[in-house]
């Protein structure tokens, strides 16, 4: 299948194609049937709803020739999920999940108006970011704490 589609969309680093590799794999990494979900039509955001959590996931690569910047939308009621594809030495492959880090960030963390975020600010405050492998787990925390913080409230 990998080979059918690197044949058949060459240009995987498409913007769109890009997410929706993104948004693939966190759809993988949480077990979720990509049927249930509309591809995304356009762009590098989407949003998603995971064990009651509202996510927005978006996505971005490194390049060299300029900063990485994710979109946080507008929405104070989404958790953002930053998905990056970078893949060090290695040659570029967005069906990779090896290569993609991701990120879970309250969106308290963030101003209320800001609407993005750069790589290295990013790394600074909240580390290198999690695997694909432990995307699933840092997600159903996220929501279990969630659902914590507004029984309590």
């Amino acid at each position: 299948m990998d080979a059918f589609l690197r044949w058949s969309n060459p240009d995987l680093l498409d913007d769109r194609l890009l997410h929706c590799c993104a948004v693939w794999h966190v759809l993988s990494a949480l077990a979720l049937d990509p049927a249930a979900v509309p591809a995304p039509q356009r762009g590098s955001v989407s949003e998603l709803t995971v064990q009651g959590m509202a996510l927005m996931i978006s996505s971005a690569r490194v390049l060299a020739d300029r900063s990485t910047v994710f979109s946080l939308g507008t929405s104070s009621h989404t958790t953002p999920l930053l998905c990056l594809l970078e893949p060090g030495s290695q040659a570029i492959e967005p069906l990779d999940p090896g290569q993609w880090q991701f990120w879970l960030v309250p969106r308290q963390r963030f101003s209320s108006d800001r609407q993005t975020v750069g790589l290295h600010p990013l790394r600074r405050s909240q580390g290198d970011g999690l695997s694909h492998a432990s995307l699933a787990s840092a997600i159903a925390a996220r929501a279990a704490a969630a659902v914590d913080l507004n029984q309590e409230a």
